[in-house]
């Protein structure tokens, strides 16, 4: 159809996508799900044109550029955004998990994680422990904290890498290379919540409330199509069955 229609291969969209919009305000949350053919950024876009006040609102996302591409952060001042920190951490453990996989093939016994990643993992670890010691504080009372106590473990992360980087201790390739340079392009945003009221540490949230829809996205691969009138009664019945949860 697609191609008949001119569309080259490239542009044809494939792939069911699942979005979670959760929206938290001092009365409660709000939870948005939408599974399609679109990408986060597309619904995020329409949601926000609709907004009659001008007041800032803090958009926590992973760092793919498809979330946020449709905003124009230069006609939105009061929109700012902040990238999940348990993705960034996720990263050096995978590294870690990954020399540990390595060291029990080769059989190495008693074997330790390596000093350079330590480094990154005890400060994510103090991090997230500071964020948990903030649950019962005041918004502003959680930036003063973070401020005092996350953002220089931030920073020493930031400049450990400039360094390691700038004596060329590892190549810009290599897996560690990657995860450094991922740190690095992102790290105003995963400060955020160093620097604005308001400002999640990392998207798990969201995450959680992923779950159960990709779940039922996972059984829904016998339907014939995405409109299929069957699998519209099912999300009906999800629905319900979520809120009275």
């Amino acid at each position: 159809m697609a191609l008949q229609q001119g569309k080259k291969p490239h542009q044809v969209r494939s792939g069911i996508h699942t979005t979670n919009l959760t929206g938290v305000f001092p009365e409660g949350q709000i939870i948005l799900y939408k599974t399609g053919l679109h990408h986060a950024g597309e619904i995020l876009a329409q949601i926000l044109s609709k907004r009659t006040i001008d007041e800032q609102i803090i958009i926590m996302a992973d760092v793919a550029s498809a979330n946020t591409s449709k905003i124009n952060l230069q006609e939105n001042k009061n929109i700012k955004i902040a990238n999940c920190n348990s993705h960034s951490g996720m990263k050096f453990k995978d590294l870690a998990n990954k020399e540990t996989e390595t060291a029990r093939k080769n059989r190495i016994k008693n074997h330790e994680t390596s000093e350079y990643l330590n480094y990154f993992l005890f400060r994510y670890k103090t991090i997230f422990k500071n964020e948990n010691l903030t649950k019962n504080m005041t918004p502003k009372e959680q930036l003063y904290f973070h401020q005092n106590h996350s953002l220089p473990l931030m920073l020493e992360m930031k400049n450990k890498i400039e360094q390691d980087i700038h004596n060329k201790i590892f190549e810009p390739n290599d897996e560690i290379g990657k995860v450094y340079k991922f740190f690095s392009n992102h790290f105003i945003k995963l400060c955020a919540f160093c620097y604005f009221e308001g400002a999640p540490v990392c998207n798990n949230l969201s995450e959680r409330m992923l779950k159960s829809i990709i779940t039922h996205r996972k059984n829904s691969l016998f339907f014939k199509n995405p409109t299929r009138r069957y699998r519209c009664r099912y999300f009906n019945l999800y629905f319900i069955y979520s809120k009275r949860k």
